[in-house]
């Protein structure tokens, strides 16, 4: 009985320490600028976890974002940020590409099928 108690004791901590993370995401996401929403969800996709990402896309459609619209402002905000001249997409960096093609056909600003 005392361990049942514990353990409900434990989800619902859990739940609470969860619910606090994603609540803190959500308003950090708030405050990002529409470049720096679509700067991070192009470029930082690699180092972002899924659950993170999903609120991002879910930040940026909640702001009808589209981020092919603000192309301009997103390299520019690379530029101030990494100091890099390069405009090209995702893997303009120079990294060999990856043989992973399991997002062949979806947008890689949207996330959505093409």
């Amino acid at each position: 009985m005392q361990s049942k108690a514990l353990a409900i004791i434990a989800l619902t901590f859990v739940m609470v320490i969860s619910s606090c993370s994603t609540t803190q995401m959500q308003s950090k996401l708030a405050d990002k600028s529409d470049p720096s929403l679509c700067y991070s969800m192009i470029y930082e996709r690699d180092s972002l976890s899924t659950e993170f990402f999903t609120l991002m896309l879910s930040e940026a459609l909640s702001r009808n974002l589209n981020c092919k619209d603000i192309a301009q402002e997103i390299i520019d905000f690379r530029k101030k940020t990494t100091g890099s001249d390069s405009s090209g997409g995702p893997n303009s960096s120079g990294e060999a590409s990856s043989s992973d093609h399991s997002n062949e056909g979806v947008n890689w600003v949207t996330g959505q099928s093409t």
